[in-house]
């Protein structure tokens, strides 16, 4: 019976760790289904971003692979969310389910290309579990905005996978002969390996020897190296996080693959990697140029390098505490205002010292330098040198690096525990508990992501003085009409960084809320005295203007911010500014500026109903009865439950003569909104005889 059981255990481990990795993911992630889209980037890459509604198409294909929209050049993940909103139109529990896939989709490559890679099942399970389960990892599958984060790892993985099955194909051409070290356990014999439960591949050798030097274009015309680069490539068009693998390609030449042995062979893989390097650097560029143009890259005035580089060595230091005990994660860190002395000379020490025992063990345990330099030089483009927004690290940005984190511990750990008596029981015991441990945390960590308010709340709870953090939630609580509880929000992020316009500007949208339009007035010219480039800011001047009486002053600062940059303002603000306008100017009974304005909300949006009835209501006024008919008529079936539209077109009927159809049209009115005077008294003056 015993001996049964263990069979199917090892006949059915693939199918058996496919299915444990499975689960993991679901059980933690699958509440995000239910979940919503927040207000922090999502609405950049999903429901305000008028290219990504417009679903696949010519026009969005094209957008995709040449704006430099939200500081970013990145067209397959600017696709997948055109897709997105193909299939699931703006519910978000499908754009949720997307990111799941995806991050199901790299556990198992994880486990799949490790295994190939060093031929040891067990450990490349461990490290697929761990990846799958890292509380650190939520931000990248709970956030929709961060789709870029699972869809590029993707292609990083089948690019790991490509290069290793080319490197076996590379030595399998070249007849290397000669025994392979064995990279799980080196130094014990098969027997050993299978009594300790931590045996190596059966149907794969460890290791591959190192292949002599194949010159550069032979190379370069391998299919398989085709592969690689074209995976690469297509990756780098997800993420620019892409750029560092080909350095972890050759990491992995040191180890586990064994190709590179010395440093004289070193030029050749370096030579070999060339068109991947050049992928990358056209990436960088690309990249630097799509951040430079709005302005994302911080100055050297803002930001001394001096300041950069004590971020680095504290930030480096706060990756690997949060690999061993994620707690207290946030979705966005602010900028330390200083660093202690005892910080940054821990993170000297401790950063120092896991380098020399790398180096110390670079004979024995290989692992560990490959990892180690995994984890350091992934997180070279996010570490802050080159400073992106003001934000001190992400959590998302360790979704790549802690895979070195990740081998480091685990094979370490591997080595360790063969000095236990019963060292397959610590092995699986310690990271069954491990792996149980993250998935709990973990759970809990992506309930955080429900909404708006629950993610700022705890944010906030966990960094301190916050000041974006702050703002979001006061602007979530300004847009649910929560104003009392919003404001002291949005004074702190001003206290906290007084030159914090967007804080000025949710202030200012309060107000108008309040009806306190000279208030909002003054925040939006606050704004424009920080931001003078704030297009936004000067749409807002002009609907606080409208409000208060001013058409005049509104109007002009309108036209002001079509001439700066109309394009970055969203349609709907447009229209709503202009519908502000005009009804400013109808009040002053200005009906001619009215209907120039309305006719310009019908320019952005030909179907809207409302739009349509006031205008055709404008030129009513105007005497212009034809033309307000056509338009009363279509505006009534576009919409036919608007009560006004039906009392819009009862006058205009009125005025031509035609009273009895004119009494119908009035008493629609009223059957929609009973309680309309106007259209009770209209209804009375039809009915009068002539």
């Amino acid at each position: 019976m015993s001996e049964d059981k263990n069979n199917f255990f090892k006949t059915n481990r693939e199918p058996l760790v496919f299915t444990a990795l499975s689960l993991l993911v679901l059980i933690i992630y699958w509440q995000t289904t239910g979940f919503g889209f927040l207000n922090l980037d999502d609405n950049q890459y999903v429901y305000s971003n008028p290219a990504v509604l417009s679903g696949l198409n010519w026009n969005s294909f094209k957008w995709a692979w040449t704006a430099y929209y939200s500081a970013n050049w990145h067209p397959l993940t600017w696709l997948s969310h055109m897709l997105d909103v193909k299939m699931f139109g703006l519910n978000a529990g499908g754009h949720h389910a997307v990111n799941i896939v995806l991050h199901l989709a790299n556990t198992v490559l994880a486990f799949v290309v490790f295994r190939r890679l060093t031929g040891c099942f067990w450990k490349s399970a461990i490290v697929a579990a761990l990846f799958a389960v890292h509380p650190a990892h939520v931000e990248s599958v709970a956030w929709v905005a961060e789709r870029k984060d699972v869809l590029s790892t993707l292609f990083w993985l089948l690019t790991m996978w490509a290069y290793a099955r080319y490197a076996s194909e590379e030595d399998g051409e070249k007849g290397r002969k000669g025994e392979r070290e064995t990279i799980e356990d080196a130094g014990k014999n098969s027997e050993e390996r299978k009594a300790d439960g931590l045996e190596a591949d059966d149907s794969k050798e460890n290791t591959v020897s190192p292949s002599p030097f194949l010159p550069f274009s032979l190379s370069f015309l391998n299919k398989s190296y085709l592969l690689v680069a074209l995976l690469l490539a297509l990756g780098l068009t997800a993420k620019p996080m892409l750029v560092t693998l080909p350095f972890v390609l050759l990491l992995l030449d040191f180890w586990p693959l064994g190709r590179l042995r010395g440093v004289g062979e070193l030029p050749a893989l370096l030579l070999e990697k060339i068109p991947l390097f050049l992928l990358s650097a056209a990436s960088s560029l690309i990249t630097i140029r799509a951040q430079s143009t709005v302005g994302a890259i911080e100055t050297l005035d803002y930001l001394p390098f001096g300041t950069r580089i004590l971020n680095t060595l504290a930030a480096y230091a706060k990756y690997v505490a949060t690999f061993f005990y994620p707690a207290k994660l946030a979705v966005w860190y602010p900028y330390p205002k200083e660093f202690p002395v005892w910080q940054i000379g821990g993170a000297i020490l401790l950063l120092g010292a896991v380098t020399a025992l790398c180096v110390w063990q670079i004979r024995e345990r290989k692992y560990l330098l490959t990892g180690w330099l995994w984890f350091l030089g992934t997180l070279v483009p996010v570490i802050g040198l080159v400073q992106v927004g003001s934000q001190a690290m992400a959590d998302r940005y360790t979704y790549v690096p802690y895979f070195g984190l990740f081998i480091m511990l685990v094979w370490g750990l591997g080595d360790l525990f063969n000095l236990f008596p019963r060292r397959s029981l610590a092995f699986f015991g310690f990271f069954g508990l491990a792996v149980a441990g993250f998935t709990v945390a973990s759970f809990f960590q992506t309930a955080r992501w429900h909404d708006n308010e629950t993610l700022y709340r705890h944010t906030l709870a966990v960094t301190g003085d916050n000041f974006l953090i702050a703002h979001n939630l006061c602007y979530t609580l300004v847009i649910a009409d929560r104003l009392d509880e919003a404001e002291p929000l949005c004074n702190d992020s001003i206290r906290i960084k007084p030159d914090y316009y967007e804080g000025h500007n949710t202030l200012g949208i309060l107000a108008i809320k309040r009806g306190q339009f000279a208030e909002a007035e003054s925040r939006f010219q606050e704004v424009l005295r920080i931001n003078p480039n704030f297009t936004l800011a000067l749409v807002n001047l002009s609907v606080a203007q409208s409000l208060g009486g001013k058409p005049d002053d509104a109007e002009k600062n309108l036209e002001k911010a079509v001439k700066l940059n109309a394009d970055s303002v969203q349609p709907e603000v447009w229209i709503n500014a202009l519908n502000d306008l005009a009804s400013a100017y109808a009040d002053q009974k200005n009906y001619q500026k009215a209907a120039e304005n309305l006719t310009r909300v019908l320019v952005l949006d030909q179907n809207n109903a409302d739009a349509r009835a006031n205008l055709s209501l404008m030129l009513y006024h105007l005497e212009r009865y034809d033309e307000a008919q056509k338009l009363i008529e279509t505006a009534i079936q576009l919409n036919p439950n608007m009560p006004a539209a039906y009392n819009t077109y009862g006058l205009i009927l009125l005025r031509l003569n035609r009273r009895t159809e004119a009494a119908g049209l009035f008493e629609k009115a009223l059957q929609l909104k009973p309680d309309s005077a106007e259209a009770k008294e209209n209804l009375e003056k039809a009915r009068k005889p002539n």
